[in-house]
């Protein structure tokens, strides 16, 4: 396919570049890219909870998700389906991993605290690149948009009955972490109304 856009001038999604990233990191470390994200990102930062889901492995408190995807249901009046069947063999880098809140907040206090980068390229990042459809800026991975005047940076997740969203105000000041086990934009929605209510704290 061609190029949408010159690279570093526009913004589009994309899970294969998510793929191709960890091959990068699996060929630049000569480690498997599960067991350097374990090192690297999980260890330091005091990760217990976290890790990729596989099929043949079981999960302690591993909660259902619950899906209206994949159903014959116009009207979303349907109950919601539990989503074992749309889970994938295991995560990649591009998603199927499992956490928890509080192991979301240690990432954040890490990632904030320079325990996984240095100053300088936490900065580089994390911050705004290029615009988004939606508001907000794109750096490296991560979501950069201004609310209420406030610098929040981060992420979000999503798939049939799984959804989260990370969003850190960069001044230290609060964090919020929402995890859901209901289709996107569940905890999207209700991570941005969080974020608004406390940047106007």
């Amino acid at each position: 396919d061609p190029l949408r856009f010159e690279p570093g001038k526009g913004w589009s999604y994309s899970n294969a570049a998510f793929i191709v990233l960890g091959a990068v990191v699996e060929k630049v470390s000569g480690q498997n890219y599960f067991d350097y994200i374990r090192e690297h990102i999980y260890k330091p930062a005091g990760m217990k909870d976290t890790d990729s889901y596989a099929a043949d492995e079981v999960t302690p408190n591993l909660a259902y998700g619950y899906t209206r995807f994949g159903g014959d249901d116009p009207l979303g009046i349907e109950p919601r389906r539990a989503n074992f069947m749309s889970l994938p063999l295991k995560g990649s880098p591009a998603g199927g991993g499992y956490s928890t809140a509080p192991d979301l907040l240690r990432f954040a206090q890490a990632l904030r605290g320079h325990k996984l980068l240095n100053a300088e390229f936490t900065e580089k990042v994390t911050s705004a690149k290029v615009d988004t459809d939606f508001g907000a800026k794109y750096g490296y991975g991560f979501f950069d948009e201004s609310v209420e005047g406030k610098v929040v940076r981060g992420h979000s997740g999503g798939a049939p009955g799984i959804n989260s969203e990370l969003k850190m105000f960069w001044d230290g000041s609060y964090t919020v972490i929402v995890m859901g086990n209901y289709d996107p934009p569940a905890a999207q929605g209700l991570a941005g109304k969080i974020a608004r209510f406390l940047a106007r704290q």
